[in-house]
């Protein structure tokens, strides 16, 4: 292996600056004077002085070696460089504009959310039992969902404070009852004609139940429900996923 030459060595330098500034975007100074350029060529020179080397390096050296490309490696390796969660940095004098406020609330949803996928899971935490309600004819039952509180795949939190009373209509046999999570904009402010888009002052966090013939990775089931005779009832051989309180 012959040694970089000079056009090869500033592509190096360059190309760790471009991957340190992955990990470390508040640098700016590339100046020459700067002390991590400094550090970075002398990383740099490491990484090639071991690329000429290892052929040479000694049985009992080669341990230390392998640490050191792993560590040097770090810097010019994208794994784990990905974009993460984005939150704001506040500094006095900084300018805040709407998206800024929005980056901030995603920021917490969406950590919330993770929280809940990862260390909970998703389905029903408490309550959200299915009866049937029979009707004069097939299309006139109805389902009652008792009050509880569940956890979507997605890590949304559905919250049921009161029973709610559902007709089954013409659902096909067997289907699914379903409960989803969604929000909508309410309380539209009186300036809206100037902001047309979105300009309600708040958002409220709801569900709806649904009567589904599969599944779907954004609803939690909560029973299967079957019709015999234009009668319905709740399948007993379906176990709707239930969680433990407190994970």
């Amino acid at each position: 292996m012959t040694r970089l030459t000079d056009q090869q060595w500033h592509l190096l330098i360059q190309e760790v600056e471009a991957r340190v500034a992955l990990h470390a975007p508040e640098w700016t100074d590339h100046d020459e004077s700067d002390p991590s350029i400094t550090l970075l060529e002398l990383l740099s020179f490491l990484t090639e002085s071991l690329l000429l080397r290892a052929d040479r390096i000694p049985e009992h050296g080669r341990p230390l070696v392998t640490r050191a490309i792993t560590a040097l490696g770090s810097l010019s390796s994208l794994c784990g460089t990905s974009r993460g969660l984005i939150r704001n940095h506040f500094f006095a004098g900084r300018l805040l504009a709407v998206d800024d406020f929005e980056t901030e609330q995603s920021y917490f949803v969406e950590k919330h959310r993770r929280h809940n996928r990862e260390l909970h899971g998703a389905g029903i935490v408490d309550g959200l039992k299915v009866t049937v309600n029979a009707g004069s004819s097939q299309n006139a039952a109805s389902i009652t969902v008792s009050p509880g509180f569940a956890i979507t795949p997605r890590g949304d939190e559905i919250c049921v404070p009161e029973a709610v009373t559902c007709n089954i209509g013409i659902s096909p046999s067997p289907c699914y009852v379903t409960v989803r999570y969604v929000d909508r904009f309410i309380d539209p402010t009186p300036t809206a004609t100037l902001y047309p888009t979105n300009s309600a002052l708040h958002i409220v966090e709801g569900f709806v139940v649904t009567f589904e013939a599969t599944l779907d990775e954004a609803a939690v089931p909560l029973a299967r429900m079957k019709r015999k005779h234009a009668k319905w009832s709740v399948d007993q051989a379906f176990r709707p996923s239930r969680l433990r309180h407190g994970g």
